[in-house]
């Protein structure tokens, strides 16, 4: 088992966000070629509206997350991973009492120190 924690940030002509997240990664066959993973978190988004929407409104959200990918090593400190996730974002307005569910698939490397 393993704690990761990400910061992330997207801009788009719409909207921008930023978002802080925990992870806790489930790795129950470490000594495979390609071992896959299971992944549990929790985090806070902040969403920024676009000043050209008429009615722009910034919000602060909390989600949960669960994933599931597969990762190689190809050296002693070079891995590779692929990750699927999905989010539940809790809504935080009285006028939206539904939460919104979003999904997220990564291709990506990570470098060990």
């Amino acid at each position: 088992m393993a704690v990761e924690a990400q910061f992330g940030q997207s801009t788009g002509s719409v909207s921008s966000s930023t978002f802080l997240k925990g992870n806790l990664v489930m790795q129950p066959l470490p000594d495979l070629k390609y071992s896959p993973y299971m992944t549990q978190g929790f985090g806070k988004v902040k969403i920024k509206s676009s000043s050209s929407l008429i009615t722009a409104n910034d919000d602060t959200s909390a989600f949960a997350q669960v994933g599931i990918g597969v990762q190689r090593y190809v050296s002693r400190s070079f891995l590779f991973r692929i990750e699927v996730n999905e989010y539940v974002i809790f809504s935080t307005t009285s006028t939206n009492k539904s939460n919104e569910v979003a999904n997220e698939w990564k291709v990506g490397f990570a470098v060990f120190y």
